[in-house]
């Protein structure tokens, strides 16, 4: 069985903020303990990322986590963009796991990750399997990492965005475990007894 839950929060104070989310989600799955976090938080916290992850593994009781800085968030509870904003996602499951890593792409614009997901892909038994990644737009060169990850025998299929930070900056920040840093791709390899469908729509900004 997969139970998940989403939570968010526009509390100011980052730590307030990462633990009203991350209760919000476990209490919306209906567990206590998460296998897998994913969160998004907007730029606002920027000064407290590391704390803020700190503070996810504490609520969900996971080193799991997967996520990244944001110009703005979205979830089930809507849309925060202009304000501060943190969105968990907390995953429990017994059939369903989750391995993450994160690697540098400032030199190989996201060879080396292609490669890491093709090796995994092929130590992984189980048939369902997906690839979730969260690049860093100013290095990642999608051209050079797709060609990469096409190389596996079998279909790889893989799922993402990139991420933000303020549209001043050139710099966005990718999470992993308790981890921060930039320049990267943070991704979570999800594996295990599930039925998964990829798609892909255009979005646009309203006149």
């Amino acid at each position: 069985m997969i139970k998940a839950g989403v939570g968010s929060s526009t509390k100011t104070g980052s730590l307030d903020a990462a633990e009203q989310a991350s209760q919000y989600s476990l209490n919306q799955a209906g567990i206590e303990k998460a296998n897998w976090v994913l969160i998004f938080a907007t730029f606002h916290h920027r000064n407290n990322y590391q704390k803020i992850l700190e503070k996810v593994s504490e609520i969900t009781s996971t080193e799991n986590i997967t996520g990244c800085s944001a110009v703005g968030v979205l979830s089930n509870n809507g849309e925060i963009e202009g304000e501060p904003g943190i969105v968990v996602l907390s995953v429990s499951s017994d059939c369903l796991n989750a391995g993450i890593f994160l690697d540098s792409i400032s030199s190989d614009m996201g060879q080396a990750t292609a490669n890491n997901i093709n090796r995994k892909f092929s130590e992984i038994k189980s048939e369902s399997k997906l690839a979730v990644i969260l690049p860093d737009p100013f290095n990642f060169h999608h051209n050079i990492f797709f060609s990469e990850a096409d190389s596996l025998d079998d279909f790889t299929p893989i799922i993402g965005a990139t991420c933000s930070e303020h549209p001043e900056s050139n710099v966005t920040f990718q999470f992993s475990g308790k981890v921060v840093n930039n320049s990267c791709i943070s991704t979570a390899i999800i594996s295990g007894d599930f039925i998964h469908n990829t798609g892909i729509t255009q979005g646009c900004k309203p006149a």
